[in-house]
């Protein structure tokens, strides 16, 4: 018997699974679907019917807190290290929850994490007393510089678009943050110059006191503002423009006008220029109530994803681009990167 396969949707996922001969699961991939209804779109053969049943019935016992995993017959292909992980991973009760320290220091690393601080802890007054207190915990934070700040969010861009030839022409990445805005001029995948300017989505919000809906004075003030800020980076051409962190994933999620965060959706995802400006009108032009209410908007970033929104299309303004590139993974996924290469 050869491969089997099947693609079937159980709202809110497709689901698209392949069987070895034995009836072992041994590849399972999904993503975001929104047919509320259950359908098999897809089997190889009949006898598949029965591995799908098999697999749904498992999903909802999951789903329904009776076990905490899927019970399926499956082989995996993984190493002894990814083998313990998993397995750990089983043994965890419903409801459980673990930080990755903890959870690290379990399977027996007890290094096998890396917390570091970006622009926050390099400002606040308070910093060292919080660094003090998380070491208290068993948490040492590493602050680390704007320009390494930068290059563990490349790491995590290349790593990210990987599929794609995007990163290995010229590229300017930018991680846009609260209280800062990290540039990165790569080409072929190596740093040209890296640069910080202090343009933040939460340091805007607060240096111009936005109340909502923003009046015109002000939101020129702004665009005034970044202009004057943005000439200390060198002017030169790009191939594309990418961005990363929160403030790039939400412009995305509005753009898209998202019902659920999808990093599939987001990851890669292309924003015209005037498509940003149209977002950038209906903020400004909304009180906090109805853009709490916009598709796509994350609780929380209300008031500050205006600024964001300034920051990304003033960037495309300076550097004459019609467009810019998403990418969800960042510093996040770069510092992990980096800790895989420190044990290597």
């Amino acid at each position: 018997m050869k491969i089997q396969e099947a693609i079937f949707n159980v709202f809110p996922f497709e689901f698209h699974l392949t069987w070895n001969e034995g009836g072992e699961l041994i590849k399972l991939q999904f993503k975001f679907s929104f047919e509320i209804k259950p359908k098999i779109k897809i089997l190889s053969s009949s006898i598949v019917l029965d591995w799908v049943k098999n697999f749904y019935y498992s999903l909802l016992d999951y789903w329904n807190f009776k076990e905490n995993y899927i019970k399926v017959p499956h082989k995996i292909w993984a190493t002894k290290f990814q083998i313990k992980v998993l397995k750990e991973l089983q043994s965890l009760k419903i409801g459980e929850v673990l930080t990755y320290k903890e959870f690290s220091e379990r399977i027996g690393f007890k290094k096998a994490y890396r917390a570091v601080g970006t622009a926050i802890f390099r400002k606040a007054k308070n910093a060292s007393s919080f660094l003090e207190e998380a070491k208290k915990i068993g948490i040492d934070i590493e602050v680390v510089s704007p320009e390494e700040e930068i290059l563990l969010s490349l790491k995590g861009v290349i790593y990210g678009l990987k599929d794609q030839n995007l990163v290995r022409r010229k590229c300017l990445i930018v991680d846009v943050g609260g209280g800062s805005t990290e540039f990165m001029l790569s080409e072929k995948i190596t740093p040209k110059w890296v640069k910080s300017l202090e343009i933040g989505a939460v340091s805007l919000k607060e240096l111009f006191q936005l109340r909502y809906p923003v009046n015109y004075r002000v939101f020129k003030s702004i665009i005034d503002y970044l202009s004057d800020k943005l000439v200390e980076l060198p002017q030169e051409e790009v191939d594309h423009v990418i961005f990363t962190g929160g403030t790039a994933s939400l412009l995305g999620a509005l753009d898209l006008k998202l019902k659920i965060f999808s990093p599939y959706a987001l990851n890669s995802h292309k924003i015209s220029k005037d498509r940003i400006e149209k977002i950038i009108k209906k903020l400004a032009n909304s009180d906090l109530e109805r853009i709490s209410k916009m598709k796509g908007m994350e609780k929380g970033r209300e008031d500050i994803a205006l600024p964001g929104a300034l920051i990304c299309f003033s960037v495309l303004e300076y550097f004459k681009k019609d467009s810019l590139i998403l990418s969800v993974n960042g510093i996040l996924e770069g510092t992990l990167l980096s800790l895989i290469e420190r044990y290597n």
